[in-house]
């Protein structure tokens, strides 16, 4: 039973990664990563079981949780993978590229200089101890004192893996702090300054995601701006604009269609045709459709309209009757009307 369970283990290792247990989360990665029924597709919408399809992108979290874990050659190995199938307008691709970054800076450090001094060797033959009653002083050896660049560089680099690991786990709040602490080193305030910036950016798109979930159309629009001003070239904020504005025509959609609906069973027959034409034709659902076509034909019937009545059977054959049956709202519209739409076109 348990080889069919590839997808559990793959949701338990995110979330084990997103509250910061990195080892049960690369655990429960590679375990999903490495089952013989995992699928090779990766993506957001593989197919998990029956028609259920979710997200599916081990390798992108076992390099984030490698990186967590400062494994940076696992880091490596794993990020050169989801590179493959991650785009640049992924809110996954910035926090993987800062990783990425932070594992060659690691891997791959700049040389410090040499310490040119070295200790004069203890001579072989060491003076007599005085001969008063003071005790002789022993010499210890000089302790090593590291490089205040060298502790500058390590503290700098740690915090900036703390700041990518915060930032893939969205909490952004204490990605800034890390990050801000890094660059008040004063080591490389460039790799702060960008690591600054991709986290404003993944922050901006965590958010707008967040609201086109629950609809929010108006608060994508302002969102979308400030992303540009941060990274003008985001394909996010073209898509996002897109999915506002057609949201927001699918929503007026159904209000003019719950309203258009009121006024025809209210009899007011002509009220229904206004407001179901205002429409946008690309939400144009069937149903509105159906009530334009009735709308129209008890118009017809009132008036003894026949152009009417047409217009109303051909109103009714673009809501596709054979694969819209409104066997609901048929039971409670006039028999009148239904004989026209139903009528063979003349």
């Amino acid at each position: 039973m348990g080889q069919d369970l590839w997808y559990r283990s793959y949701q338990e290792g995110v979330k084990a990664f997103k509250s910061g247990d990195l080892a049960t989360a690369e655990q429960k990665l590679l375990a999903a990563r490495n089952n013989k029924l995992a699928p090779r597709e990766r993506g957001r919408k593989v197919l998990y079981y029956s028609q259920i399809r979710d997200e599916f992108l081990p390798e992108y979290y076992l390099a984030m949780t490698y990186a967590g874990l400062r494994r940076w050659s696992d880091a490596l190995k794993f990020a050169g993978e989801a590179e493959k199938y991650l785009k640049s307008g992924d809110p996954e691709y910035q926090r993987l590229a800062a990783a990425r970054v932070e594992a060659d800076r690691v891997l791959n450090p700049p040389l410090l200089a040499a310490n040119s001094t070295n200790p004069s060797p203890a001579s072989s033959n060491p003076s007599p101890a005085p001969s008063n009653s003071t005790p002789p002083q022993v010499q210890r050896p000089n302790q090593p004192v590291e490089d205040p660049a060298a502790t500058s560089r390590r503290n700098f680099d740690r915090l900036l893996a703390d700041a990518t690991r915060f930032g893939a786990a969205g909490q952004y709040a204490e990605a800034r702090q890390a990050a801000s602490q890094a660059k008040a080193l004063g080591v490389d305030n460039s790799r702060a300054d960008a690591l600054l910036k991709a986290t404003d950016i993944q922050d901006v798109q965590s958010q707008i995601n967040a609201q086109l979930r629950t609809r929010a159309w108006s608060a994508v629009g302002s969102l979308a701006d400030r992303l540009a001003g941060l990274d003008p070239a985001n394909p996010t904020i073209r898509s996002a604009r897109q999915e506002a504005a057609r949201g927001l025509a699918v929503d007026e959609g159904k209000r003019l269609e719950r309203d258009g609906l009121t006024a025809f069973y209210r009899g007011d027959y002509q009220r229904a045709l206004d407001t179901l034409g205002k429409v946008a034709a690309d939400v144009k659902t069937p149903r509105v459709a159906f009530y334009l076509a009735c709308s129209t034909a008890a118009l017809g019937l009132m008036q003894d309209d026949k152009s009417k009545l047409q217009r109303a059977h051909e109103l009714f054959q673009q809501a596709r009757p054979k694969d819209n049956p409104f066997t609901v709202d048929r039971k409670y519209i006039s028999p009148r009307i239904i004989r026209v739409l139903d009528a063979p076109a003349s």
